[in-house]
């Protein structure tokens, strides 16, 4: 059952970070530079919802960044970039979707980590919104 639980959160976590985030971002920032602060800025209450879910993403760091390397690869062939309707600029869409895969999984990992407060241990996230 709780192998069940993990694949159903890991499922629903792709599909919201990986399926609908970064579609979203790119169609509207295109290839401006203010991609890469909006992925940044976004990757934080993304590593949160995976923290208050209880989510370490040690297995979906990779299966998030081989999802994107296809999806990336993807954006290359003339078709998409005839249906974009604009040349893809590749160093900005690879390092900006990276960096929110990184960035994501580590704030994930980070926020998790446990704060001594008192006499027990509390996990960063916790920590921080109520106040130990």
């Amino acid at each position: 059952m709780a192998f069940i639980i993990w694949l159903l959160k890991s499922v629903a976590l792709l599909a919201v970070f990986h399926v609908v985030v970064p579609p979203v971002v790119n169609s509207v920032t295109r290839n401006r530079w203010i991609k890469l602060p909006v992925f940044v800025a976004l990757a934080v209450p993304s590593g949160a919802i995976m923290a208050w879910m209880g989510y370490v993403p040690y297995l979906l760091f990779f299966v998030w960044a081989s999802f994107a390397f296809y999806s990336l690869k993807a954006m290359q062939e003339p078709g998409f970039e005839a249906k974009a309707g604009m040349r893809i600029n590749r160093p900005l869409f690879w390092i900006s979707t990276y960096t929110y895969v990184i960035l994501t999984c580590f704030l994930a990992w980070f926020f998790q980590a446990e704060i001594i407060s008192g006499e027990k241990a509390v996990p960063l996230w916790k920590y921080l919104l109520y106040g130990g």
